[in-house]
């Protein structure tokens, strides 16, 4: 659909939107058209967009948050970039805090794109705190290394949750240590049991272009199994 067909629209308790953009090729026209999709319908609940043009290396989650950020009843925002072009950028910690302030009834936060950027604990913590509803976390990579150890206890300190998060989707996975990793999962998402290495069922139709997943997230899988073993026997001898 195109803003002339949107100015057309008057359904301003629309709940549900799939957006195919296929003719937006730069930033400031995707700002425009999200912009728009905003004020036309205020009440939107499920978002869906698809951008299918080539967006230039530039472009960020961030840059569309702030146009989308009025919509605060939002509960599913599902973002499909299928290109082969590498977006260095696309999904950075300061784009998942914007939106975890904006949304926090979020229950489905979906984001595929091919981007060699990573979200660190940092935007684990912000979306278990700011979210607590979220059901479904699919997003491109997470990365944690030795260096973000520290810096995360000074400045995110990892709040102990009852979250009610099952199931978390990332396509890259890169961590330092896998029992260091499962600990932090388990503190924030105590309920999780699947680490998926994957597009979700969200994207259903593009699984099979993922290829198999690293051993990396086996081990952290059975070290998360290790964890909440731990845990639970800790919770029961305490009575």
């Amino acid at each position: 659909m195109n803003d002339e067909l949107y100015k057309c629209l008057d359904c301003p308790h629309l709940r549900k939107l799939h957006d195919i953009s296929k003719d937006l090729s730069s930033e400031r026209g995707i700002i425009a058209r999200v912009s728009n999709i905003a004020r036309r319908f205020p009440r939107l609940q499920v978002l869906f967009l698809t951008f299918e043009a080539y967006l230039g290396e530039d472009f960020s989650l961030g840059s569309i948050v702030p146009s989308l950020s009025t919509l605060r009843s939002i509960t599913s925002f599902k973002l499909y970039i299928p290109t082969d072009w590498e977006m260095p950028g696309a999904t950075t910690d300061v784009d998942i805090h914007a939106l975890a302030n904006a949304w926090p009834l979020l229950t489905t936060l979906s984001i595929y794109a091919d981007t060699p950027a990573s979200v660190s604990p940092a935007a684990l913590v912000s979306l278990a705190t700011r979210c607590p509803k979220l059901e479904v976390l699919d997003l491109p990579s997470l990365c944690i290394l030795e260096d973000d150890l520290s810096s995360l206890a000074a400045d995110y300190p990892v709040p102990v949750l009852d979250h009610a998060l099952q199931t978390i989707s990332f396509r890259r996975l890169d961590v330092a240590d896998c029992k260091y990793a499962a600990s932090l999962l388990d503190r924030l998402f105590p309920r999780l049991y699947g680490i998926r290495g994957s597009a979700s069922p969200s994207f259903a139709h593009i699984r099979r272009f993922d290829g198999r997943p690293s051993p990396l997230y086996d081990q952290v899988q059975a070290q998360l199994e290790i964890v909440q073993a731990a845990r639970r026997q800790g919770q029961k001898a305490l009575g």
